[in-house]
């Protein structure tokens, strides 16, 4: 409208009339063009900036760079705070938990954000219910304390954490959540139409880079995870006892928070129940409480939290002293120890439970997805190696018994042995091989060098060497020679027993059969025990032979 005044009363004539009609029209035709140009570019300066983002969002290559590009597309002179988080669903697909990725306030990056990495659940965000409904509609709010949208409750919750404005922008790609992008104001933000554009035709783009970025991210956390896996289990196989198999799990998990972890395993009674359990490992980050000591051993008198311990299923405690899981006696254990998170790994071999895998950590602490992962892929491993450990003492125990018998017999068989030859031993003199007497024996023993003789770690004898000259030093060759000779010596020794214990054994079958043959061959009873007592004589050289038949 133009408004044309005069100072003095004026009378229109109507040429007067026609005239500014005219002008008017043309004026309006003039304005309109000028309107409509101005429109034109101000969408194509919305479409360059527009494109240019996009452009930007194409090659960004993290989170950072993802939430810096976005934040062009808000034109504000006042300093506002931008988020990005990711969502995890549940299994029908909704967001139940939000954790915050990246941050930016006031025009820079916010790396230091304490809310960084921090994992809510969805329904303790402010104003939810906006957008968890509507994933392709930007939510604008100019004033959170006036809104009709917002209840009484978020009203609070936004003063309290002081947002006055907010612009939610949901990510939905590929047909789920994605994550939201929340723009907040502490002072009142009236979005401009152009900002509502740019955010509405920015959603598809946003979401499809999140949803990239994330599968990207997936895959190489995945990747990571199987390495790291991988030198897990090459360290738990080469392992030479369940102290290494625990520092190797440390070492994977990476995790500051768990400070110390043991291994139990059970006992069981003759009805095959738990009855208690023993530390066979422990590992500390050397801060705060240890663990408990090797060899410690809980009956279930004295922990009447056995049963929990031995869950067939793992089980996962943000705060073991405040989970209603956890009985009082269990709770009152875990204030004494200092233990507030928690997992407890079942370690099971087929259906058998050998013991237990505890991690326990001093904070309050929630295990992550790849936690649980790396835990219950290790679980096996460890049971196994658990397994074999106990395997492996069963045959070190087995093997001492086996050995402790051959050397009693070696005693055995030796000094009866010796008892049945006549020469203790022989002794050269110059160029003469002579026996020795029993007083020579025990002189001999006085020589300057002295190898034992042993078979299976018992001594079954000596080899002795005198120098004729008094205060000879034998070098270590020598006596090297002397202790290669006197282990041959002792294997042909026992050889030679051997065969003479076969040759023995031999005739004494040969004898054997040689009696029953002619046995077999007498007329009548008679003569079978004429034979039978006539043979035995013979055989052992006995003076009188009697043989009594008594029928009861």
């Amino acid at each position: 409208m133009v408004t044309i005044s005069w100072a003095s009363p004026q009378s229109f004539t109507v040429t007067d009339q026609r005239l500014y009609r005219s002008l008017m029209s043309q004026a309006a035709v003039a304005i309109n063009n000028l309107l409509l140009f101005e429109e034109a570019r101000r969408q194509a300066v919305q479409l360059e900036k527009l494109s240019d983002i996009e452009a930007a969002l194409s090659q960004a290559t993290d989170e950072t760079e993802i939430v810096v590009t976005v934040a062009r597309a808000v034109d504000s002179d006042q300093p506002f705070r931008l988020g990005l988080q990711y969502l995890e669903l549940n299994e029908s697909g909704r967001p139940v938990t939000s954790r915050l990725v990246a941050s930016w306030r006031d025009g820079v990056l916010w790396p230091d954000d304490p809310a960084l990495g921090l994992i809510l659940q969805v329904d303790t965000l402010p104003m939810t219910q906006l957008w968890i409904n509507s994933p392709n509609i930007p939510v604008f709010v100019a004033d959170s304390q006036s809104d009709s949208r917002i209840d009484q409750v978020n009203r609070d919750l936004a003063a309290q954490l002081d947002i006055r404005s907010i612009a939610i922008v949901p990510l939905y790609a590929a047909g789920t959540w994605q994550g939201v992008l929340t723009f907040l104001w502490s002072e009142l933000h009236y979005f401009s139409s152009t900002e509502q554009f740019m955010l509405q035709r920015l959603l598809d783009p946003i979401a499809s880079v999140v949803a990239s970025r994330r599968a990207y991210a997936a895959q190489q956390e995945t990747l990571a995870n199987t390495e790291a896996l991988y030198v897990a289990s090459r360290r738990i196989n080469e392992a030479t006892d369940l102290q290494e198999v625990l520092a190797a799990v440390a070492q994977v998990s990476a995790n500051s928070i768990i400070n110390r972890m043991i291994i139990f395993t059970f006992e069981r009674d003759s009805t095959d129940q738990i009855e208690a359990m023993t530390v066979v490992a422990h590992w500390h980050n050397g801060q705060g409480y240890p663990p408990s000591p090797m060899g410690r051993r809980y009956t279930q008198a004295e922990f009447s939290t056995v049963q929990l311990m031995a869950s067939p299923e793992p089980l996962f405690f943000e705060d073991v002293q405040a989970d209603e899981r956890v009985d009082a006696a269990l709770k009152a254990v875990a204030q004494q120890q200092h233990i507030r998170g928690m997992a407890v790994l079942p370690l099971r071999i087929g259906g058998r439970r050998l013991g237990v895998l505890l991690l326990q950590s001093e904070e309050v602490y929630q295990f992550s997805e790849r936690d649980i992962q790396i835990y219950l892929s290790l679980a096996p491993q460890i049971a196994s190696t658990l397994e074999n450990q106990r395997l492996l003492e069963e045959t070190r125990t087995a093997l001492a018994t086996v050995e402790a018998i051959q050397r009693r017999y070696t005693i055995q068989t030796w000094s009866e042995y010796q008892t049945r030859s006549l020469v203790q031993g022989y002794q050269k003199v110059g160029e003469q091989l002579l026996p020795l007497e029993e007083q020579q024996v025990q002189e001999d023993i006085q020589a300057s060098l002295i190898v034992p003789l042993t078979i299976r770690n018992e001594v079954i004898g000596v080899l002795g060497l005198q120098e004729a000259e008094a205060g000879r030093e034998w070098q270590p060759e020598e006596i090297a020679l002397v202790e290669a000779i006197a282990e041959q010596l002792a294997l042909a020794a026992e050889n030679i027993r051997l065969l003479d214990e076969t040759q023995q054994r031999a005739a004494r079958e040969r004898r054997v059969n040689e009696i029953g043959e002619k046995i077999q061959a007498a007329q009548s009873l008679e003569e079978a025990l004429q034979i039978a007592v006539r043979e035995v004589g013979l055989s052992l050289q006995a003076p009188q032979t009697i043989v009594q038949l008594d029928v009861q």
